[in-house]
């Protein structure tokens, strides 16, 4: 009978000082919350170009100069040739 009250008095040590470690971690936490806050950003009203946009689109634009300009000589390549016969 001794030595089985002697073992639950063992275990309650062991438990009471397994306890007293948990609440010695416990003291020693430290808990840090970070809060944040959506800050609305501003919209443009018209959209931002950037350059590269604008040097594709100003080489298209030439490109369509070049085609249309063609076009028009081959329209009217019959008044070029009377006018160089007629000079």
């Amino acid at each position: 009978m001794e030595g089985k009250i002697g073992e639950v008095r063992e275990e309650i040590e062991s438990t009471e000082s397994h306890l007293k470690t948990l609440n010695d971690e416990v003291a020693y936490s430290i808990i840090s919350l970070t809060c944040y806050q959506p800050l609305p950003q501003p919209v443009p009203e018209a959209p931002v170009v950037s350059f590269a946009s604008r040097l594709v689109e100003s080489f298209y634009t030439g490109w369509t100069l070049i085609t249309s300009l063609l076009i028009g000589m081959a329209a009217i390549w019959p008044f070029l040739l009377l006018g160089g016969a007629g000079w």
